[in-house]
């Protein structure tokens, strides 16, 4: 017993956390941007226009308002994060004079009319009101207007706009005008006539009299009236705050608003809807309690799933976490790279096959023997400076070339790397080996090329030299000069490949140009290259230079010129000599002619001598 009480209590309390937490309400978040926050900070106060009718808007005793539209904007304006400025007025009339003159900034409830385009920005419909057909409590079902028999009236208030609906497309009813609703409800009652037509609102406050109990709701004339936002026309931006703010209100709210201020009640003559509702009420606890009892039935059952289920996940991440140790383990032994697990004690702890391979052992010989005996000069002294120096990081991993001593007595360049691991109590060194016997031989070989290039260059009269572009739109660099530049032009050749110097430093200034356009051209075109132009020495000593170079694409805007610069001041002052010489005998040869174009016998002495000469 005391079991169920508990259990009891428990669901009251569930259901109470239900209901509370449905009927909390959450805060409003509209997607406003930057220029509707910033109107809705100029603007802390909208003016809200009202029409005073019941449910809409109600005048409590302590003048407080109430009613649906009140609820509505203060919901809304909450979420602009604004406050209200209430404005009542008697009717629509008078509330869209006050729109007009600029005294009402928004007014909730309205329908969209052709006139109230001229006035207002409609937003989008946020309730819906039906017109509904009513008449006395029978099994007859629902009415269609349609088909109802002449003899059948229906009142309804005139002029409205239902009045004006079903004249219009319903000729075959018979309507009553009444001037209220209250009067139409009073006809039916009589029986005057065999129904009446209201709107949901008004239906929704009739109702709650005792003496319209008998009557039910029985059709629908199919004309909702559609309730809108209306802000004036000239606060264009207002219109999309208030779309935006509909937008976020949830439509739950919605509902709980007409369930509050236009609930469809019945009035009840007797007790009896009440006792059959504290009949369901007994029924449902014991649904409840019966729901209890079976799910602490199977709360036991439950929980041993869940801890089976917990245990095969267990077992499931185990065998995962193996089968990815066995991948990292089988990684590791089939790494190309040699690695080498080493104890404080210098012995070997493993050995993956690449180093097996790489010193000539079989598997698992290496292990517990001292890392001395593949580097013999490693004592043990050094070994501890070693370790102690990598496990204080103090040089970050080390990286260097050692000779190893193979199986076979023989010895392997190799490229040794160290890291320092610590795993629980356990630390250990991790030696990394890569075999750099090729490397080596290579480096041999690029380093004799490279002493046979320089030797060569060397003895070449000439500068050597190659102009290196990295790529479209780089720089152009010397990536070198030979030596010879010490001897031609008195500059070495560190200085001139600085990236401000190079061979145009040493250019004549009136050269300069030329020697420009000529790189510039090759350059461009990834062409061979020539010039020839007049250099200055470091003691300012002019000569003559012939550059040509062959230019040699290497891929991806790539392009490396190799050439050499010639010293021609000999040859190019002989040739300057011949051309002056050219140029005298030229002037003799005129003279010459005109001499004997005036037919002297003798020549002038001078022209003779001159003409002997040459």
């Amino acid at each position: 017993m005391n079991f169920l009480l508990r259990s009891l209590a428990l669901l009251l309390m569930l259901a109470m956390s239900t209901v509370w937490a449905e009927s909390a309400r959450m805060p409003l978040r509209p997607a406003f941007d930057a220029e509707q926050r910033a109107w809705l900070k100029e603007h802390p106060v909208l003016r809200v226009g009202l029409i005073q009718q019941a449910p809409w808007v109600l005048r409590g005793q302590n003048r407080r308002l109430t009613g649906a539209n009140v609820e509505l904007m203060q919901r809304l304006l909450e979420g602009m994060g604004v406050a209200p400025d209430w404005r009542l007025y008697p009717n629509l009339e008078a509330l869209e004079r006050a729109a007009s003159a600029g005294e009402v900034d928004l007014a909730p409830g309205l329908q969209q009319t052709p006139a109230g385009l001229r006035i207002w920005h409609y937003s989008m419909p946020y309730l819906r009101v039906p017109h509904l057909v009513v008449g006395e409590r029978s099994g007859n079902g629902a009415v269609d207007l349609d088909q109802l028999p002449l003899e059948q009236m229906v009142a309804l208030r005139s002029p409205s706009q239902a009045a004006e609906y079903l004249e219009r497309t319903h000729t075959n009813l018979r309507l009553r005008a009444t001037p209220s609703e209250r009067s139409a409800l009073l006809l039916v009652l009589n029986q005057e006539v065999s129904y009446a037509v209201l709107d949901e609102v008004s239906l929704s406050l009739l109702l709650r009299e005792s003496r319209f109990s008998s009557l039910s709701i029985v059709g629908d004339i199919g004309l909702p009236q559609l309730l809108r936002l209306a802000t004036r026309r000239d606060q264009a931006l207002l219109s999309g705050i208030v779309d935006q703010t509909l937008k976020a209100l949830p439509a739950r709210e919605l509902e709980e608003l007409r369930d509050t201020w236009m609930p469809l009640r019945y009035p009840q003559s007797t007790d009896f809807v009440g006792f059959w509702k504290t009949l369901a009420l007994f029924f449902g606890l014991l649904l409840m309690l019966g729901a209890t009892a079976l799910y602490r039935q199977r709360q036991q059952t439950r929980s041993l799933e869940r801890g089976l289920l917990a245990a095969r996940g267990e077992l499931d991440r185990h065998q995962q976490a193996a089968e990815a140790l066995r991948l990292s383990q089988f990684s590791i032994d089939h790494s190309t790279v040699g690695i080498l697990w080493v104890n404080w004690d210098s012995h070997l702890r493993y050995a993956n096959r690449a180093a097996e391979r790489m010193l000539g052992y079989a598997p698992g010989e290496l292990v517990d023997k001292p890392l001395s005996q593949l580097e013999p000069g490693l004592h043990m002294d050094r070994w501890l400076n070693l370790w102690k120096r990598v496990r204080e990081q103090d040089e970050g991993s080390p990286s260097f070339e050692v000779d190893c001593l193979r199986a076979d007595g023989s010895r392997m360049p190799a490229d040794v790397s160290l890291s320092f691991l610590r795993y629980r109590q356990a630390e250990y060194l991790v030696v990394f080996l890569s075999d750099v016997t090729e490397r080596r031989r290579a480096r041999a070989a690029l380093e004799e090329s490279e002493a046979r290039f320089k030797g060569i260059a060397g003895n070449v009269p000439g500068l050597v030299f190659r102009l290196e572009r990295a790529g479209p739109g780089a720089v152009v660099n010397f990536a070198y000069i030979s030596e010879a530049s010490q001897e031609m032009v008195g500059w070495p050749a560190q200085e001139l490949q600085r990236e401000e110097r190079g061979i145009r430093s040493l250019v004549h200034p009136q050269d300069l140009n030329s020697y420009l356009n000529s790189q510039t051209l090759a350059l461009e075109g990834e062409s061979d290259w020539y010039w020839q132009g007049r250099i200055l020495t470091a003691e300012q000593e002019v000569l003559w230079a012939d550059i040509r170079t062959t230019a040699r694409p290497l891929g991806n805007g790539r392009v490396v010129w190799d050439g050499i610069l010639w010293d021609i001041t000999e040859n190019k002052l002989a040739e300057l000599a011949l051309a002056i010489r050219g140029r005298v005998c030229a002037n003799y040869r005129r003279t010459w002619k005109a001499c004997v174009r005036k037919r002297r016998r003798v020549l002038p002495a001078k022209c003779t001598t001159s003409l002997v000469r040459y």
